[in-house]
C-alpha cells in the first residue's frame, strides 16, 4: 500500500512538473541563432508600496554561441514618476538579498494610472541555485516594492526548475 502511494505521488509530481514545463516558450533569433526559453508572465500577488495594479515577473534562459544566460524581468507600478529610477533588489525566503544597484530601469505610463517600472537583470547559475533553494518572496525596483504570494513563489520555483534542465535543442 505504501509503495502504491509513493508511486502515485511520484507520478503526480512528474505530471505537474511537465505541465509547468509545457508552458515555457521557445524562441530562436533569426539573425544570430540565439535560443531563448521564457516562462509565462507571473502575476506576483499583491500590491507593493505605491503600486496601482499587481505587477509581474518572468524568467528566461538563453543559449548564445558562447554562453548560457539566465535573466529575470520584473515589472511594478507606482503612483509617482521617478525619472531617475535605478536598481533592483530580490529578497529570498532565507533573508538573502540579490542586489543590482546599477540595473537600468525603463519607465512608461501605466495603462491604468501612474507609471510602470521595468527591469531586466542577469542571474548567475549560483543565484539560480539559490532561488531554487529559497523562494523569491519580494522585490524592489528603485523604491517600488512587490510582494510575491506563496502560491506564485511555488509556481515561479517550478518554472525555474524547468529552465535549469532545458538544453539548446
Amino acid at each position: 500500500m505504501k509503495k502504491a502511494l509513493f508511486i502515485f505521488l511520484v507520478v503526480l509530481s512528474v505530471k505537474s512538473y511537465s505541465q509547468n514545463c509545457n508552458s515555457i516558450k521557445k524562441k530562436i533569433d533569426k539573425f544570430d541563432g540565439t535560443i531563448t526559453y521564457s516562462t509565462p508572465l507571473i502575476l506576483h500577488g499583491s500590491r507593493g508600496l505605491g503600486a496601482i495594479r499587481p505587477p509581474y515577473l518572468m524568467a528566461s534562459k538563453s543559449f548564445t554561441k558562447t554562453d548560457t544566460v539566465y535573466a529575470l524581468s520584473l515589472v511594478t507600478t507606482g503612483a509617482s514618476l521617478n525619472a531617475q529610477a535605478k536598481g533592483a533588489t530580490l529578497l529570498l525566503s532565507d533573508g538573502t538579498q540579490i542586489p543590482r544597484p546599477d540595473a537600468s530601469v525603463s519607465i512608461k505610463p501605466s495603462t491604468n494610472y501612474g507609471w510602470e517600472y521595468t527591469v531586466s537583470i542577469a542571474l548567475t547559475r549560483g543565484e539560480i541555485d539559490n532561488l531554487l533553494k529559497n523562494s523569491l518572496t519580494d522585490f524592489k525596483i528603485d523604491i517600488f516594492e512587490g510582494n510575491i504570494s506563496p502560491q506564485r513563489q511555488s509556481e515561479f520555483s517550478e518554472y525555474l526548475k524547468c529552465l535549469k534542465v532545458l538544453l539548446p535543442n
